[in-house]
């Protein structure tokens, strides 16, 4: 699988990685103050998988998120945030990410899926930025725009912003199958 057709980027073999989550972070950047001021953070993933195809549109991914180590820097923040105003992580321990195709744009690899989020589930797309082989597997870049409140998180709308801005980079090692 190539990521694109530039000769700076190599090529990964077709095969299935599984997600390391040492790893790979979920990071975002969310707008409050009426867009004067953006929080940062992290969010873990716990697992995933990516099965990489010979043409790449038939590659998939699926990867498995830790909403309660969403972190900031703000102590007090990410308790809310993780608390029932937000994530509400008591009822909704886990996100999820399941890819339903690639493709190219002209610009780059996109990958479309489905985001589940404090209960709901909505389409994303990622762009990926980078792909890369690495000594035991692979790494990827790709970055998404989430519209919070499509997954219900509406509180503080107009004081804090509904887009997050999120990076995902993902390191992952070859298993021994296809």
């Amino acid at each position: 699988m190539s990521i694109d057709s530039s000769a700076t980027r190599p090529t990964i073999p077709a095969g299935t990685y599984m997600v390391d989550a040492s790893r790979t972070t979920v990071r975002f950047a969310v707008k409050k103050l009426w867009g004067l001021v953006a929080v940062r953070g992290t969010l873990d993933v716990r697992d995933g998988t990516i099965v990489l195809a010979d043409d790449a549109v038939g590659s998939s991914v699926r990867v498995t998120m830790d909403p309660a180590s969403f972190a900031s820097g703000n102590k007090r923040r990410d308790r809310d945030v993780t608390g029932k105003n937000f994530l509400d992580v008591a009822a909704h321990p886990a996100m999820a990410f399941a890819s339903t195709g690639v493709g190219s744009d002209g610009s780059g690899w996109t990958m479309r899926g489905l985001l589940t989020a404090h209960g709901v589930t909505a389409p994303v797309t990622l762009r990926v930025v980078d792909g890369r082989t690495t000594a035991d597997g692979c790494a990827f870049t790709a970055t998404a725009v989430v519209d919070r409140t499509a997954f219900g998180v509406s509180r503080a709308v107009g004081f804090i912003g509904r887009e997050l801005a999120a990076t995902i980079e993902i390191g992952a090692k070859r298993t021994g199958g296809r």
